[in-house]
């Protein structure tokens, strides 16, 4: 990788790993709504607004924002016991038989 792209991508995570902190801040202060507000200053400044990267992506992170998630921290890894897993199958059999036809 060139030089200069290796800076980019060095420069874009540090701004990730800073607007994360920002965001984390501005989350535990309580007011979603300006946290919402400054997070999409923040991608307007750094032409990562919708019409400038994916539509999906950043339709994906102001969905995070609304639901009071980092939409810079990876998902939460959910583990179910193979019992567990059988009792969710049993409870949701009827449904799953009807989709499983189609």
């Amino acid at each position: 990788m060139p030089l200069l792209s290796v800076q980019i991508v060095y420069k874009y995570n540090l701004w990730l790993v800073v607007e994360h902190f920002n965001f984390i801040y501005l989350s535990k202060m309580g007011n979603l709504s300006s946290t919402s507000k400054e997070f999409k200053n923040i991608l307007k400044k750094r032409g990562m607004m919708s019409y400038e990267m994916g539509k999906e992506i950043s339709d994906s992170w102001s969905r995070c924002i609304a639901e009071g998630l980092n939409p810079f921290q990876d998902p939460k890894q959910s583990v179910v016991s193979s019992i567990e897993l059988k009792e969710i199958k049993e409870k949701n059999d009827a449904l799953r038989k009807i989709v499983f036809l189609n």
